[in-house]
């Protein structure tokens, strides 16, 4: 949906209401005629058109609402959809890592969480973890 569609949406649904909107605007100045009749007049004819404005906003925070909550269903169907798509894939480690630390706590070459799914480790891959002053050296960690 581009802007053209969205403000003739708006238009539309504004002019639905248009009617409801005058009438309910006319009645209260009717209402309020006899203490203050010049300014109930001027309510009648003038009111009427700040009702519809009003209501065009809160037409158009209805439709933003709407499109927020398209545009996130979507993204959420793509998140899935790209979870399917990938389904047991594994996720391939190949070449040489390289790890090197100095005067820390840990070094680690490669962590695997348990949540990562499969891990493929490619033929020749090569783990190497280095640690001068260093309290724990680990070249592959698996696991939380």
């Amino acid at each position: 949906m581009d802007r053209n569609d969205l403000e003739q949406r708006i238009i539309n649904e504004v002019n639905i209401k248009r009617g409801r909107i005058i009438a309910k605007s006319s009645v209260r100045a009717l209402l309020g005629i006899f203490p203050n009749p010049i300014k109930s007049l001027g309510e009648i004819f003038f009111s009427s058109e700040e009702s519809i404005d009003s209501e065009k906003h809160s037409v158009e925070q209805g439709i933003i609402i709407d499109l927020l909550c398209k545009i996130d269903n979507n993204i959420q169907e793509m998140i899935e959809s790209t979870k399917n798509k990938l389904g047991n894939r594994a996720i391939a480690i190949t070449g040489e890592i390289i790890s090197t630390g100095n005067n820390t706590e840990s070094v680690t070459g490669i962590e695997i969480s348990s949540g990562s799914g499969p891990v493929e480790f490619k033929p020749g891959t090569k783990i190497t973890a280095h640690g001068n002053n260093v309290h724990s050296v680990t070249g592959l960690k698996i696991g939380d």
